[in-house]
């Protein structure tokens, strides 16, 4: 049987209510147990440098039942207020989660959402792309058909256009076979025209003429024969063997082309009819015609005009050319480009270019050969230097050019003089009006930046001769114009010297015909 219980004695309500309010500093010291552990510190009764004064009767005084029950109850009121101030913060912290949770299960529905709209998105994107395949692949189908059908057109027009390309050659040939009816006619005609002459001068009866009998064509006098020679083989305008393309010039003109039309009027074939014929002939040929090489690079097409000519270049009187623009050695791309530009007109010469006996694509060395063989020639008459307007000259090129096919030309060996002394002429160009006048901050039309007010008083102290010209348009025929009109060039033909007997040659007149015309 367990013992009986003491009865709880209850303090009295003010009394504990004051001891909760005011606990006595020991008390509370306790209840909060900030000095439980630590002894109390006291100063000993028994030392005599310290104050002797009784302690605090509450000090030593016992507390009482009462008292001691009052703080045990206090004690435990205390603590239930804490365990339910940590039960308040547990539950706060509870809930504070369950919020949190709360919202985080929120945020996951959302996201949830998001991505069932964006899968929905998707399969209607899929959709809309298996449909949009489908239509292309239905497009693609009538696409491939439409090319089938094409292709089938194409192959039926090539066929038609196959018959068509046969038919303008045949075309093609009869009208060769009639321009080349037509000037057959015409050069008859001409040699209808000098026979006439040739008759009427020396009193022939025309009616006793008959086209086939001999004709002594060369018991005719030697100025007579010089001015048929000369009317077969002398052009009008000169001859540009590099000619400039102009601005206005065609789409796909090509300096080939502008020669080939430069040369359609002269006759070579005159110098094949016989090896007096070709004596009578060569000179008229290259000392009557003024030979060209206008534009950038010309030095390369003279020097293999001038080695094609071999002997027979002693007899040029007349030459132009483009002054010396570039001693660099060109890249890689730019001779291609320059092949291609070179080999159609080198072609004419039998030459190939940079190789060993052709003309050298770079222009220092194609300069020097062509300036050995220009010292050479003792027929030359007229020597040109062409400026073109965009070229800066420096002090040491301007003296170089005043000294070409004089005493003082560098390109002579010691002791060496020049075979001739051409009249030297210098040609500035103007820049043309469609050409810009500033080009890289200078301007192209101040002739003292450009060099051109020394080079022009290096010419005259040296006895060159200055002209000034224009570019041409491609209807005029020819890379530049001077500003006086170009007459007729006019070179005296040597006397036919007669050779016996044995240069009596009877041909023909219809055979000299065909040789004289190209048949």
């Amino acid at each position: 049987m367990a013992p009986p219980r003491r009865p709880l004695r209850v303090a009295r309500p003010d009394f504990a209510q004051s001891a909760l309010q005011h606990p006595s500093e020991p008390d509370r010291q306790h209840a909060f147990g900030s000095d439980s552990n630590k002894r109390r510190k006291t100063d000993t009764f028994f030392r005599p440098a310290q104050r002797y004064e009784a302690l605090d009767p509450a000090l030593v005084q016992p507390t009482s039942l009462i008292q001691q029950e009052n703080n045990i109850l206090i004690t435990q009121d205390t603590g239930k207020q804490y365990q339910l101030a940590v039960k308040d913060f547990n539950v706060r912290v509870r809930d504070n989660r369950i919020r949190a949770k709360d919202e985080r299960v929120s945020e996951l529905e959302e996201e949830n959402e998001l991505k069932d709209f964006s899968l929905s998105e998707a399969l209607l994107r899929k959709q809309e792309l298996i449909r949009h395949a489908e239509r292309q692949e239905l497009l693609s189908e009538a696409q491939a058909a439409h090319i089938q059908e094409l292709m089938s057109m194409v192959a039926s027009d090539r066929a038609k256009l196959m018959l068509q390309d046969e038919e303008i050659h045949i075309l093609k040939a009869q009208l060769e076979t009639q321009q080349r009816y037509i000037k057959n006619l015409e050069n008859r005609r001409l040699l209808d025209q000098v026979l006439e002459y040739a008759r009427h001068l020396f009193g022939w009866a025309i009616e006793s003429y008959d086209r086939t009998t001999i004709f002594p064509l060369m018991q005719l006098p030697g100025e007579l024969r010089n001015n048929i020679y000369k009317s077969c083989l002398v052009a009008r305008r000169p001859i540009d063997f590099w000619p400039m393309i102009a601005e206005d010039a065609p789409s796909g003109t090509t300096r080939a082309s502008i020669l080939q039309e430069n040369l359609k009027h002269i006759n070579v074939n005159l110098l094949r009819v016989s090896r007096q014929v070709h004596k009578e002939t060569v000179g008229i040929l290259y000392g009557c015609n003024r030979f060209r090489f206008s534009d950038v690079g010309a030095w390369t097409v003279l020097e293999g005009f001038l080695t094609h000519l071999n002997r027979n270049c002693r007899h040029i009187t007349n030459i132009s050319l483009a002054a010396i623009f570039d001693d660099a050695m060109p890249l890689e791309q730019d001779v291609e480009r320059a092949i291609r530009e070179y080999q159609p007109i080198l072609d004419r010469f039998n030459m190939t270019l940079d190789s060993p006996i052709g003309p050298a694509l770079q222009t220092a060395n194609a300069s020097s050969r062509a300036s050995e063989i220009l010292l050479k020639l003792p027929g030359l008459r007229s020597f040109t230097i062409v400026m073109p307007y965009n070229v800066q000259l420096y002090s040491f090129s301007g003296r170089h050019l005043c000294k070409m096919l004089t005493d003082d030309d560098r390109s002579l060996y010691p002791g060496q003089k020049p075979a001739s002394s051409p009249e030297r002429v210098l040609v500035f160009l103007r820049r043309p009006q469609y050409r810009r006048r500033v080009m890289f901050q200078s301007d192209l039309d101040d002739d003292r930046l450009m060099g051109r007010r020394d080079l022009q008083r290096e010419a005259r102290r040296r006895g060159v001769e200055i002209e000034h010209g224009e570019y041409a348009s491609h209807a005029d025929g020819v890379s530049y114009i001077l500003d006086y009109e170009e007459d007729e060039y006019d070179v005296d033909i040597p006397d036919y010297v007669e050779n016996g007997g044995a240069s009596r040659v009877l041909l023909r007149s219809l055979y000299v015909a065909k040789k004289m015309f190209g048949y």
